[in-house]
């Protein structure tokens, strides 16, 4: 399977980090899943790290593609893996399996439309932050709502959105 990541997000309060990116990555594809990072203008640095991080650097798609182009390959993708995005939102108007991670803001409102999806949600007391307009940090001075979530637990949710994709096994008649 292709799992599309795209790690960016407007704000930095957003975004879950390139490191923990690069865990998730580096468990599906020790899985046998195939990667392609993707980022929009401005997050080449960001594409970069996320791409040193990983035991084996996956494909990247620099520089940003035209949005249409961008659709054809979300399109073409089994998952699509990233924060509250554009590029989310994308992946769910072609109808691709979406994992996005949420934190200052809440699923139930910017989250996708018109495909499957799973959201990460902490669900904090502070959640979505009523600062939610604020660019550079949270206002509590942490970003608990988008560090609590471990590789591990992201990794299994794209491997979940593919599960759920596959037809039901047909009860087998007992033999005789």
């Amino acid at each position: 399977p292709l799992v599309v990541v795209c790690p960016g997000g407007k704000w930095p309060p957003k975004r879950w980090g390139e490191r923990r990116f690069a865990e998730a990555v580096d468990l599906l594809q020790r899985r046998g899943w195939r990667a392609a990072l993707a980022a929009g203008p401005g997050e080449k640095d960001m594409l970069d790290a996320l791409r040193g991080a990983c035991a084996a650097p996956p494909a990247a798609i620099w520089p940003p593609p035209p949005i249409g182009t961008l659709a054809a390959l979300l399109e073409k993708a089994d998952v699509f893996l990233g924060n509250d995005s554009g590029p989310m939102h994308i992946a769910a108007a072609v109808g691709t399996p979406v994992v996005a991670l949420f934190g200052p803001t809440a699923p139930a409102r910017t989250g996708p439309r018109g495909s499957p999806f799973i959201p990460l949600y902490a669900a904090l007391e502070c959640s979505p932050c009523p600062l939610y307009f604020t660019p550079t940090r949270c206002q509590r001075g942490h970003n608990y709502c988008m560090d609590g979530f471990r590789p591990a637990d992201v990794a299994a949710a794209v491997e979940l959105s593919i599960e759920r994709r596959r037809p039901p096994r047909r009860a087998r008649r007992p033999a005789g």
